[in-house]
């Protein structure tokens, strides 16, 4: 226990520091927040209102632990087992990642030898770093980790460049991030609430008009409806494709079919953090309107390069899932490859563009 409490400690003193990019007191505010969002996921018996374990943040380069910190009320006769449990993934995945190419300790995972999932490794443009978690049933670990760190990622304007295999594996993480990114809104709002008037005009000493401006460079595309939805994204050879992108989810109106239209477009870059009513608020006041689905497929297809420097949007499609979450097509390449996503509208960080078309 005296090791356990020595860490956290550690940690406390290191609030100041910027570790791997990120800030500790982004990992103090944000955990909390995750793990009472994860309370009622599992559906494990007796644990379904846990809320606890011990988060481990270790350097993915020199593999070197930088803290391992408590959250939530941990039994006494668990904190020993839950702290060796968040240090051990970790530690594991690290030597994993550059044998064998993890990027979750859940690949290497053996119950005989108390050997569990709960640890994620991300590579990123300035470094990498191992996320583990400890005290909750196996599989929340590893989402609350996921959840973590698409959080932190997104406060650094930035995205992994390797993807982590869990995140077409875990049941639970997708559940939890909106769960979450509601309840951060929310406070965010009430922050915002008690603020004084004045001052919010400015971002970065840039005025709002100058943030919401257009790229100066029309793009022509020339959208051929005669072609089906996967014979687009074909034409685009990407190395990597949604499964959820279909005809059925995104379905052509009967009016474009078999036509051939040509359009101008331009890439919005509001350079500060925005969502889709905002987005789509600032192209309306300059006579444009966000892309579809069919379009942002047509810039891939003639620009395949443009994605490789920043991810591109089309907020003029929208898949609605069971659980009221949104999401939009996106352009964009992790781990080298060139993808076609779909990425969740829960706000979008100043890196992203938004292809628009003149009306």
């Amino acid at each position: 226990m005296n090791k356990a409490n020595a860490y956290f400690f550690t940690g406390v003193d290191m609030t100041e520091r910027v570790l791997a990019s990120f800030s500790f007191d982004s990992f103090m505010l944000y955990m909390p927040l995750i793990l009472d969002e994860s309370r009622g996921v599992s559906d494990m018996e007796d644990r379904e209102t846990d809320r606890r374990g011990y988060l481990t943040l270790l350097d993915g380069l020199s593999g070197k632990i930088i803290f391992t910190v408590p959250f939530g009320e941990i039994p006494d006769e668990k904190r020993e087992k839950y702290f060796e449990f968040s240090q051990e993934k970790a530690k594991r995945l690290f030597e994993n990642f550059s044998k064998k190419g993890h990027t979750t300790s859940f690949q290497s995972r053996d119950e005989e030898k108390q050997q569990y999932g709960g640890a994620i490794y991300i590579n990123y443009h300035s470094g990498a770093i191992i996320l583990s978690f400890s005290g909750m049933p196996e599989l929340i670990d590893e989402a609350i980790m996921i959840v973590l760190a698409d959080k932190l990622l997104t406060d650094i304007k930035t995205f992994p460049n390797t993807k982590i295999e869990a995140v077409t594996r875990n049941p639970y993480w997708e559940a939890i991030r909106r769960k979450f990114s509601k309840q951060l809104e929310k406070n965010l709002k009430f922050i915002s609430s008690r603020r004084p008037a004045g001052g919010e005009d400015q971002v970065k000493g840039n005025s709002k008009e100058e943030q919401s401006k257009p790229s100066e460079e029309s793009i022509t595309l020339v959208v051929d409806y005669s072609r089906t939805l996967q014979e687009m994204i074909n034409a685009g050879n990407y190395g990597w494709s949604n499964k959820e992108i279909t005809a059925k989810n995104f379905p052509i109106s009967p009016e474009m079919t078999g036509k051939k239209v040509e359009v101008s477009a331009k890439l919005f870059h509001f350079n500060r953090d925005s969502n889709n009513e905002t987005s789509i608020f600032e192209m309306d006041k300059d006579g444009y309107r966000p892309a579809t689905l069919a379009e942002l497929l047509v810039l891939g297809e003639t620009q395949p390069d443009l994605q490789s420097q920043f991810p591109i949007i089309a907020l003029g499609s929208i898949l609605h899932d069971v659980d009221g979450g949104r999401s939009v097509p996106c352009l964009r390449v992790v781990n080298y490859k060139r993808e076609v996503d779909l990425c969740l509208c829960l706000g979008w960080g100043g890196y992203y563009r938004f292809l628009a078309v003149h009306k």
